[in-house]
């Protein structure tokens, strides 16, 4: 899965996407900042948890090998997962069928992509918590962009929420 979210945005944006409109990741401007924002909020709602499981993030304890191989990893794959559920699947279907379907089709795919971290992150949360956790931030991201256009500040969000929680054990 990994692979097909790297690959299909990166082979976008070198040969084009097949619209006039071309690939555009949005302008730097305040859309960019609610895109950071929406991701922050979640990430106030993943370290609530944090205290409670202190040693989910043993795997790979702050400054070791293992921790910077999941910055490496969650910085190239974190990013793509928007880029293409948003900006590729999201925009192109709302482009031919319409907002809502495109927003559809965007959070399904945004669903799929996150079924790893539902594995994940029922460690954490515990499974119905992670469930409602996926879909609200699938949803409240699908809308924003939907109504911003701006996928630059998802990606952005996206990757912090995922450092921050990496790193937030060592403060907590």
């Amino acid at each position: 899965m990994f692979v097909s979210f790297l690959v299909i945005p990166a082979v976008c944006l070198a040969y084009g996407i097949p619209s006039k409109r071309g690939p555009k990741l949005g302008h730097l401007d305040l859309k960019i900042i609610l895109g950071i924002l929406i991701y922050q909020v979640f990430t106030l709602w993943l370290l609530v948890y944090v205290p409670k499981n202190p040693g989910f993030f043993s795997d790979f304890p702050l400054g070791s090998p293992e921790h910077l191989q999941y910055l490496v990893t969650v910085a190239f794959y974190v990013p793509p997962v928007d880029f293409f559920t948003r900006r590729f699947i999201q925009s192109e279907v709302s482009h031919t069928f319409g907002q809502w379907p495109g927003f559809y089709a965007g959070f399904a795919a945004w669903l799929v992509g996150h079924i790893p971290e539902v594995i994940w992150l029922s460690e954490l949360m515990g499974l119905a918590s992670t469930i409602v956790f996926v879909i609200i931030a699938g949803i409240a991201t699908g809308l924003i962009y939907m109504r911003y256009k701006n996928v630059l500040g998802l990606m952005t969000g996206h990757w912090l929420l995922n450092v921050i929680l990496s790193i937030a054990p060592a403060f907590l």
